[in-house]
């Protein structure tokens, strides 16, 4: 892991723009949400003012779009950042290939060589390019969301974490039974 940390580390400002870009995308979409509750709301309580529906149904529009750009130009970002890094591993593997010994290289087969500089390489090409940006927006929307339930009502927002922990307790139950059979088997 810390040989793939110094490539990653030659790209760190574009790794952090496209994480920027990605809690964009989730915070912009959290408000799209916001948006669509204050439209609810208004029209049970039988708000007919039609420029306050068109206003707030552009904001959401425009949440919408904000979300899906943000989130394309990360992706497009970590990719690049990560293909880069991707091939400057490959470059760092040929040269050193070139330079063991030719009956090291010799005794090994191409299908051996092609899996260490293709394969193996391209295998870490989802958690470079997705798991970075992606794992960390997805980590800050429920965060958010959290406080934006706390503040509109704490006592609802604890209420609503019940389920959570419910479904965290039955979930590690059954796995830890799983784990259990498998660890004898």
């Amino acid at each position: 892991m810390g040989l793939i940390k110094q490539y990653v580390e030659k790209r760190k400002g574009r790794y952090f723009t496209s994480i920027l870009l990605a809690i964009v995308g989730v915070v912009s979409n959290l408000f799209s949400y916001v948006y669509m509750a204050r439209l609810i709301v208004s029209l049970i309580s039988g708000n007919r003012d039609i420029e306050f529906y068109f206003s707030t149904c552009l904001m959401i529009l425009l949440m919408f779009v904000i979300k899906e750009v943000a989130s394309g130009i990360s992706t497009t970002i970590s990719h690049e950042a990560t293909f880069n890094s991707l091939g400057e591993i490959r470059n760092d593997i040929s040269n050193k290939l070139f330079k063991m010994p030719l009956g090291d290289v010799m005794s090994r087969s191409s299908g051996e060589l092609k899996n260490i500089i293709v394969d193996q390489v391209d295998s870490m090409e989802t958690s470079l390019a997705h798991l970075v940006p992606e794992f960390t927006a997805n980590l800050v929307g429920p965060a958010l969301l959290l406080i934006y339930m706390l503040i509109l009502d704490w006592r609802l927002a604890l209420l609503s974490l019940v389920p959570l922990a419910l479904g965290m307790s039955v979930m590690m139950s059954v796995m830890n039974e799983h784990y259990r059979e498998m660890f004898q088997k």
